[in-house]
């Protein structure tokens, strides 16, 4: 029994760090805001992603997954460039990060505004799931919000090593973003056709009624 209220204790102690380091960091400048909307992401949208970290296997299935797939597309990329005796100054990562993630970056934001333009009755069927464990008030939000976040951080990066010397580091690095970033992208787009079809279910739902009455 001393075990167990021990064991309860130090999980007490660490959920209590773990909530005060999560607070600490979303005041962080810009780290913040990213950590703060990648917690949304990994929450699936839970309100809770405002006071604590998501759990581990939340982060893994939402987000570290991903960076898994872009890390081996990377590794691949410079192995094939090794392979083909290329060097790294030859093949401009970068340049495509600057070229294409301000339009998909612009692209983003005008459907993320779309939201405020969803029908009223299908808003407030999302704001009436709290209660659903697969539909929570902010997923909206949240999976369009962190794609959102991502490709400004590629741009981001991807400017600041657009100015550094093309080696294999910078090579490596920017191919990792590059493909991170287009992830997101796929990410975005599974989102928005998601939300067409949720829309068009509302909006049957209501047709047939209408008739019905």
């Amino acid at each position: 029994m001393p075990e167990q209220n021990a064991s309860q204790a130090a999980k007490l102690i660490q959920g209590n760090a773990l909530v005060s380091l999560y607070k600490l960091l979303i005041r962080t400048p810009l780290l913040g805001s990213f950590i703060k909307i990648a917690n949304a992401y990994a929450f699936h949208g839970d309100a809770r992603y405002v006071k604590e970290f998501a759990p581990f296997q939340a982060w893994y299935n939402r987000i570290f997954t991903k960076i898994l797939i872009a890390l081996a597309i990377a590794f691949l990329a410079a192995y094939c460039m090794v392979a083909s005796n290329l060097k790294p100054e030859e093949v401009r990562v970068t340049s495509l990060i600057v070229g294409i993630f301000p339009s998909l970056l612009g692209f983003g934001i005008g459907v993320f505004a779309l939201i405020f333009v969803l029908p009223s009755s299908f808003l407030l069927t999302i704001l009436r799931a709290q209660n659903d464990s697969k539909l929570k008030p902010y997923v909206l939000a949240s999976d369009m919000g962190y794609p959102l976040i991502v490709m400004a951080a590629v741009l981001f990066v991807g400017v600041f090593l657009h100015f550094l010397p093309t080696d294999q580091p910078v090579f490596f690095a920017s191919t990792f973003l590059l493909f991170y970033g287009l992830t997101m992208v796929v990410e975005l787009v599974s989102m928005v056709f998601t939300t067409a079809v949720m829309v068009l279910r509302n909006k049957s739902q209501s047709a047939s009624q209408n008739r019905q009455n």
